[in-house]
């Protein structure tokens, strides 16, 4: 059974398997006995990157425009270290060609951070990377009224 939530580091470490990927932050592992989910873990402090993409997730998993491009995260251990990620395999020729749909925030758009789902969805994988300055610019601006 997948870890779900904020977990203790420990409990993440106990369910990693053989290293499978590495990035330019994070190394990717198995999940033992789990074909269909990762674990990331950030090899250096501030672990932003898991941090980002697991408050994105949080953020986005019931807004149907996004859920369905993004990689699910069940888990995320509490020191931010290791986060559980649904495991989408690399991209080939056969998957292509198409068009992918991300969001204007997201800045590392290479090929290989999108990841073919176990159902054959195209999901985007690593989404640690992201400029939201002008996103929250263009938001509308709200008033509250103080000291009636």
């Amino acid at each position: 059974m997948v870890l779900t939530g904020l977990v203790n580091d420990v409990k993440i470490a106990e369910v990693l398997d053989g290293n499978i990927g590495r990035g330019s932050a994070r190394d990717i592992f198995s999940y033992k006995d789990e074909p269909n989910w990762v674990i990331k873990q950030h090899r250096f402090q501030p672990h932003f990157s898991n941090m980002i993409e697991w408050i994105i997730w949080n953020q986005i998993k019931e807004t149907e425009s996004l859920k369905d491009i993004f990689g699910e995260c069940a888990a995320m251990s509490v020191s931010g270290r290791y986060l559980v990620m649904e495991k989408l395999v690399d991209l080939t020729k056969v998957d292509g060609p198409q068009t992918l749909r991300y969001p204007s925030w997201l800045t590392d758009r290479k090929i290989s951070n999108f990841g073919r789902s176990s159902s054959g969805i195209i999901k985007i994988r690593d989404f640690g990377q992201l400029v939201l300055g002008d996103t929250l610019a263009r938001g509308p601006l709200e008033q509250i009224q103080v000291f009636r």
